[in-house]
């Protein structure tokens, strides 16, 4: 029993730091940093409602290209809770942050993210659920 609590705490620690490189690796502009840490195929869900669902060296093209069209991504992280599910044995994490982007125009957009991620058996992302909120101005 305990070995099981410490692989589950270990796995716990290892997706946190996982997401934290991904997001990292966002700002940064370069997601094929982090291609180790997806699974061969993958399904993401974003926040406008598309789906990026296929081979990771294609989606990762995808969501690459799309991180191109930003001169800029400025994320802060306010908490990363990591889950195992017992029933299906599966490995979750979920992460609750603020970005700023701006567009090659100089547009500034701010939002709240929040995205659940889901981990499997080698430790690599394989679904991820995006949800956003946009920042509501400040009240005169």
């Amino acid at each position: 029993m305990k070995s099981g609590i410490l692989r589950s705490l270990l796995w716990a620690i290892l997706n946190a730091e996982t997401l934290l490189k991904l997001w990292k690796d966002w700002d940064a502009g370069n997601l094929m940093g982090s291609k180790d840490n997806f699974a061969d195929s993958v399904e993401l869900y974003m926040n406008d409602g598309s789906a990026i669902v296929g081979k990771k060296d294609s989606a990762l093209a995808t969501i690459q290209a799309f991180r191109n069209t930003f001169a800029s991504a400025v994320s802060s992280v306010f908490t990363i809770t990591a889950l195992k599910s017992v029933d299906k044995d599966e490995n979750w994490a979920l992460i609750w942050g603020k970005e700023i982007d701006t567009d090659k125009k100089g547009k500034v957009d701010s939002f709240y993210l929040q995205e659940t991620w889901r981990f499997n058996k080698e430790g690599k992302a394989n679904l991820v659920y995006q949800f956003k909120q946009a920042i509501a101005p400040a009240k005169k």
